[in-house]
């Protein structure tokens, strides 16, 4: 009985894992505003999508460790 109790703590550290990865909103500044501010060769915006690009990754990278520590404990 105490192994699905277990899975379930398990199933439901990923599912918030997973919710937790897939709010993700840098800022207010619209695709269209950063790619424009690129094309006029602003190097500030062009740092803000390489930061919008690795984002993401850490993001989901943050939620697994939470999870293994979770699960880990």
């Amino acid at each position: 009985m105490e192994w699905v109790i277990q899975l379930g703590a398990v199933g439901l550290s990923f599912l918030l894992a997973l919710v937790l990865s897939l709010r993700y909103d840098p800022n207010g500044l619209s695709e269209f505003e950063l790619q424009r501010q690129i094309n006029a060769g602003d190097d500030a915006a062009k740092a803000e999508q390489a930061r919008r690009a690795l984002l993401p990754t850490y993001v989901a990278l943050r939620s697994f460790k939470e999870v293994v520590i979770t699960i880990s404990l």
